[in-house]
């Protein structure tokens, strides 16, 4: 059972993940601390009627106070920076430093990877990598931590013009999805709000003994792979085939054989939230069955943008343009995440989802048995499209549900 006398703090706590975390640790009687940007809005309004939450509103830059009064009286955290929020650097690196003071006993951070570091080709998407720089420098802290990394929200599709993730109805009522990602190449999906906070709730009672992932390091082999990463770093090729660093041929191939001995000597300390792997065909297959409408992949490394957007966000999409629209790179790179990224013909949970027994005897390796096994009764694409999906676009005033020819 849940220990309820435990608190957590949390932060971003309007947001998708956090939001879906409050939901599920408070429905269980753990309390609450978490920093909002605003008491406005449905989200905050419904947060704040549960009787164990409270929440602090303000900014996190520059506001040690308001950190530190989210980390009064907790034991364990749930931590999802926003970039909307500042510098996610500066702000991850201030919270870490908080929790560090107040012993906080289970750090969970939402981290994403930094591409760049696995080759020198791909691009490291600024949103993205400055968390993977806060993860390093929590683990440099000797935080009691555990690292998720969500993959694609389901709930990112709408049908109003924004970039990447528009199911954009046409005219005669077919859907189309356009975006830079290869047709065949699988993607990791979750339901962040049906799902994030069940598979969180799950890790922190499993506790940091199981998903900490302290287990003992041979010093030669460490200290081998923190001083090829520096030279791979700070080295400049002339060209594309220079890459003899002091002697070594292929830098590349070495760093993946020393992750590869690291991966032998460490617990995977970092859990992909992610319930299916489906290619942007199947997703569209998914659509096409939920809504019963044709739907339509169309492949563009060209990320069209009609809209204003955040500061920032031009740049991450010209890099998603470059990283998976040019070099189809793995969504998430590094032993930790080795899988199959191409399709082999599969229609994975297109259709409603696995039970608990069926998700447990899931071949081993796949990158969504982690997340299934702490949350088996996640909520598949097909699912989202047919239920939550419809309920999103009534509140942004559509009515193509009721007028099954066109959209508006």
């Amino acid at each position: 059972m849940p220990n309820k006398s435990k608190t957590i703090a949390i932060v971003n706590g309007t947001g998708r993940q956090a939001a879906s975390v409050i939901r599920a640790v408070a429905a269980l009687g753990y309390a609450v601390r978490a920093q909002v940007h605003s008491l406005q809005g449905l989200v905050a309004e419904e947060l704040a009627e549960f009787p164990n939450v409270t929440l602090f509103e303000g900014p996190l830059l520059n506001n040690q106070v308001l950190i530190d009064t989210v980390f009064e009286g907790a034991q364990i955290a749930f931590i999802n920076t926003n970039p909307l929020g500042g510098d996610e650097i500066k702000i991850g690196k201030a919270l870490a430093n908080a929790a560090k003071k107040r012993n906080i006993q289970h750090y969970i951070y939402s981290s994403m990877p930094d591409h760049s570091i696995h080759n020198p080709h791909w691009p490291a998407l600024p949103q993205w990598a400055c968390k993977f720089t806060v993860e390093n420098y929590i683990r440099q802290l000797g935080l009691p931590s555990t690292f998720v990394y969500a993959g694609i929200y389901n709930n990112n599709f709408t049908s109003l013009p924004y970039p990447l993730f528009c199911m954009d109805f046409k005219d005669n009522g077919r859907l189309e999805w356009r975006a830079p990602f290869h047709p065949d190449t699988k993607l990791p999906w979750l339901d962040a709000e049906h799902d994030v906070g069940p598979a969180v709730l799950q890790i922190f009672k499993d506790g940091p003994s199981k998903w900490n992932g302290h287990r003992y390091v041979c010093p030669p082999c460490l200290a081998r792979f923190t001083e090829f990463s520096v030279l791979v770093l700070h080295h400049e090729p002339t060209n594309e085939n220079d890459w003899n660093i002091g002697g070594r041929s292929s830098p590349f191939q070495e760093r993946r054989e020393l992750e590869a001995d690291l991966d032998l000597t460490l617990h995977i300390t970092r859990i992909a939230l992610a319930f299916e792997m489906l290619t942007p065909i199947q997703v569209c297959q998914a659509f096409e069955q939920a809504l019963e409408r044709p739907c339509k992949y169309v492949f563009d490394k060209h990320i069209e943008v009609k809209v204003p957007v955040p500061n920032g966000y031009r740049e991450q999409l010209a890099g998603i343009e470059i990283l998976f629209g040019q070099y189809n790179a793995p969504y998430f790179p590094g032993p930790d995440f080795d899988y199959d990224t191409r399709r082999k013909g599969s229609n994975e949970t297109i259709t409603p989802g696995r039970n608990s027994s069926e998700s447990r005897k899931a071949k081993p390796g796949k990158l969504t048995d982690e997340a299934r096994s702490l949350w088996p009764a996640y909520r598949p694409i097909y699912e989202y499209a047919k239920e939550a999906f419809i309920v999103e676009e009534e509140a942004n005033g559509k009515t193509w549900m009721i007028d099954k020819s066109v959209s508006t």
